[in-house]
């Protein structure tokens, strides 16, 4: 077997259906879908104006929506969509569940295992805080990229290691880590925490994520044991991580 076109429509009538093919085809999986609070840990809902498709179906948010039910703490949260009624009196709506969704390669897009509810997004929640909010809105693709802040650290006298923690339900879900380190205010550049010292060939510092944290070490008498790393109330930089939402 091999793919196949749909013609493009001229314009004359019996084309037209043609067209309303390729249109139909067009649309499946479709998703053009915000959260409200995407860039803070509030609770999200969906944004108005946001259009996707589910089982052959468009829907439309007028409004912002809610999501109802309520999200498991400290676990990844999915934002599943449910259609209720039938014919052109349905409607949709959001809900929490804690199921991983599964790829349906017929509708284009993370569905429940009955093929009819539909994944849109998720995030990590942990009983007060909405951390780490995702959309399904890059076809199979499962990994995602956030970016938090280390926060305060004297580099040089105060501790050689420090830990962050990182919410996750399971580190094992982690696929990267970059910890960037911004000298004191004033001072130029960025660097990763484990640069090789070119002289002894020594790396300069570790990242590594255990259960809880994200744990940041700097090596005694290296690079960042210096007092161009040693002021406080100041950010010291920012852990990048990628990891797996499904």
């Amino acid at each position: 077997m091999s793919g196949s076109i749909i013609p493009t429509p001229a314009y004359k009538a019996s084309d037209w259906q043609n067209f309303g093919t390729q249109v139909e085809k067009q649309r499946l999986g479709f998703i053009a879908l915000s959260l409200t609070n995407y860039d803070s840990n509030s609770e999200p809902q969906i944004a108005a104006g946001s259009v996707v498709e589910i089982s052959g179906s468009l829907f439309i948010f007028e409004s912002n929506d809610s999501i109802g039910g309520t999200p498991v703490s400290d676990s990844i949260n999915y934002i599943m969509l449910e259609v209720l009624g039938s014919g052109d009196e349905q409607t949709v709506a959001g809900f929490w569940t804690t199921t991983v969704p599964t790829w349906n390669d017929a509708k284009q897009g993370w569905y429940d295992a009955t093929g009819n509810k539909r994944y849109i997004a998720g995030c990590w929640y942990d009983g007060t805080n909405y951390r780490y909010k995702f959309l399904f809105d890059k076809g199979r693709d499962i990994l995602r990229k956030f970016v938090i802040e280390i926060g305060d650290w004297n580099m040089d006298a105060g501790p050689t290691q420090i830990n962050v923690t990182h919410y996750l339900d399971n580190e094992q879900r982690i696929r990267d880590i970059v910890a960037l380190i911004r000298p004191d205010e004033g001072i130029a550049g960025v660097m990763d925490i484990r640069k090789t010292d070119t002289a002894t060939g020594d790396t300069d510092g570790y990242a590594y994520a255990n259960a809880t944290d994200f744990v940041l070490q700097r090596r005694s008498g290296g690079y960042f044991d210096s007092t161009i790393f040693d002021q406080t109330s100041w950010n010291r930089g920012w852990i990048t991580f990628e990891i797996e939402i499904v």
